[in-house]
């Protein structure tokens, strides 16, 4: 229908309620049956509507692709906790090998500020004894020392 109809039709009265017969032709038309149910809205200022309701089928399937949509939505947002997760673990693996390189450079620090003094006492102790050693092991190797 493409043409815009209009019909008098008399209100009519039952228990307390009012209605009106819509034209078969309009209902055929829009592809209705007994028992559908329709939108009637009223605007205060005396124009009526009526519209179609959405249809059980159409309402399933919106609901079958929003839960798609739904269903799709969680599988990014699983994708996404791993992927986080893995980065998470990454990182956590990095700061212990940063915790382990801080831990040796503090052993290197402590060795060059404690080791190079105890070293440089031992030989002051024992200076002439290493220098004995090494002037022996000279004169052997000339052979003038045996």
């Amino acid at each position: 229908m493409s043409r815009k109809y209009m019909v008098k039709r008399k209100l009519q009265e039952q228990k307390g309620s009012y209605f009106v017969v819509l034209p078969k032709i309009w209902v055929e038309s829009l592809g209705l049956k007994e028992s559908d149910y329709v939108s009637i809205t009223f605007d205060g200022k005396g124009e009526v509507r009526i519209a179609l309701r959405e249809r059980e089928e159409e309402l399933k399937r919106r609901v079958e692709a929003q839960a798609r949509t739904i269903e799709e939505l969680q599988k990014k947002l699983n994708a996404l906790n791993e992927e986080i997760n893995e980065k998470e673990n990454r990182l956590n693996a990095l700061n212990r090998e940063i915790e382990a390189k801080k831990g040796e450079l503090r052993t290197i620090e402590y060795l060059r500020a404690k080791g190079f003094e105890e070293i440089r006492r031992f030989m002051d102790a024992h200076a002439w004894e290493i220098f004995t050693l090494k002037l022996n092991e000279v004169l052997k190797s000339l052979g003038i020392f045996r």
